[in-house]
């Protein structure tokens, strides 16, 4: 074999090596913060629509850019949510302290979906509560 086609399988063999070193830790992955307690329940609609959730802010008040968290274990940064405006959120895009996402389920799905059973947003005070609407 040639200098050049010896690099080449060797930049191959090496791209392979790196590709497969799992998933990288996500920066934003980190423990539920257990100091903070819950300290009101806004009006903020958390509707499950298989692997995302709407969320619709049906209170009084604007909501800041914060952290958004899931089962007290998956969270991720979510922007301010104005009053009556909705979002929707991808549920795989939420991460445990792991990096390890919230199981979403779906049709390819290869395990039972995670519930869920609480979603709550940090703020300056203490974690705020929101309303589930359903959940399978």
């Amino acid at each position: 074999m040639n200098t050049t086609g010896t690099r080449t399988v060797l930049t191959l063999f090496v791209t392979t090596l790196l590709g497969c070193g799992g998933p990288s830790r996500i920066d934003v992955a980190r423990h539920f913060p257990l100091a903070l307690k819950q300290v009101e329940t806004v009006n903020v609609q958390v509707l499950r629509k298989e692997t995302e959730i709407t969320l619709t802010n049906t209170s009084a008040r604007a909501l800041p850019a914060t952290t958004m968290w899931i089962n007290r274990q998956y969270s991720r940064p979510i922007d301010a949510l104005d009053i009556g405006r909705s979002v929707t959120l991808p549920l795989g895009s939420f991460r445990n302290e792991f990096s390890e996402p919230f199981r979403a389920g779906g049709f390819f799905a290869t395990e039972r979906p995670d519930k869920i059973a609480q979603v709550q947003l940090e703020s300056e005070g203490g974690l705020v509560g929101l309303v589930i609407v359903g959940d399978r």
